[in-house]
């Protein structure tokens, strides 16, 4: 897996508290026994789910989601868990939820994917050209792979050197990205259908589009330009809109819940902090959207 929350560590950033419980789950502690009657929601996914350092323990979505249920649903006992974890892929989530988290035994699974896995494929595509924005061994490569503290770090000051290496950039990944894309996330997929686990997807929203002006796609591309050294902005969006529109077909082949949150959170710096991890109000939004299409899907399985 790379790299899993360290159970029981907690830390404050900002005056904003990150909480890992003795499961390494983001948040409150919980039971590893489920109460009777009680709904369980699994949240898979990378930072924009697990949320960054200045985000409340309280203020990620998932938490938000399950406050939301709970409000709207009189009666019912929900328990949302964040399984998500920075950096991660669709097959590394897939690995941790075999590994760690199927013994909660979720009823619904939320999956948030998109972003770790183009920059993934983005970044291997690049070290196959030898771009040198990728050139990182030794030590770098260490602190990359071993400490979330320094990927955050990296994360954060990714404006100072988003523009770097412009030139070299392309507008478009080669089509294995959506390949393995999609073979990893239908693997996702019947692991839970064979387990009689609901899966809702969400495609991934994002800050920058093609309609905005060209200064303004530059400032809020800034980090994802940063984490995929072998894409232009076009290239970005390319694939992003590649990636949901793989969400949105295997959501209608397989009939599964789909929240259409590329569609739903608006492009604008309100709900974004930077190209794709979400504000307060982004995360709002989505613990909004993904809580109609989970009640939907409680009243008519």
């Amino acid at each position: 897996l790379g790299k899993i929350p360290k159970a029981g560590a907690s830390m404050v950033s900002e005056g904003a508290t990150t909480t890992i419980n003795r499961w390494g789950l983001r948040g409150y502690d919980i039971a590893l026994e489920k109460t009777p009657g009680t709904i369980r929601v699994l949240c898979l996914g990378a930072s924009t789910t697990f949320g960054q350092p200045n985000d409340d323990d309280e203020s990620v979505w998932p938490a938000r989601l399950e406050r939301r249920l709970n409000e709207r649903m009189p009666g019912a006992s929900v328990e949302v868990l964040n399984g998500a974890m920075p950096g991660y892929t669709v097959s590394q989530s897939h690995a941790r939820l075999d590994r760690d988290l199927a013994r909660f035994k979720p009823d619904v699974v939320v999956i948030y994917h998109a972003a770790t896995s183009i920059s993934s494929y983005s970044r291997r595509q690049s070290r196959k050209e030898n771009a040198p924005s990728s050139r990182r061994g030794g030590l770098p490569a260490l602190r990359d792979r071993y400490s979330l503290a320094y990927m955050l770090l990296r994360a954060n000051t990714a404006s100072i050197f988003a523009s770097q290496f412009l030139a070299t950039r392309s507008d478009r990944l080669d089509g294995q990205c959506i390949a393995k894309f999609v073979d990893d996330l239908t693997a996702l997929i019947d692991d839970c259908q064979r387990q009689g686990r609901q899966v809702v997807l969400c495609t991934f929203p994002r800050a920058f589009d093609a309609d905005q002006p060209t200064w303004q796609q530059m400032q809020l591309a800034q980090t994802a330009l940063f984490f995929n050294p072998r894409l232009s902005i076009d290239g970005l969006i390319d694939a992003y809109e590649r990636h949901n529109d793989a969400i949105r077909r295997i959501a209608t082949q397989r009939h599964l819940p789909l929240v259409d949150l590329d569609r739903a959170v608006p492009r604008s710096r309100a709900y974004f902090v930077d190209s794709v991890h979400l504000s307060s109000k982004g995360h709002k939004v989505v613990a909004r959207h993904v809580a109609d299409t989970i009640i939907r899907l409680i009243d008519d399985p």
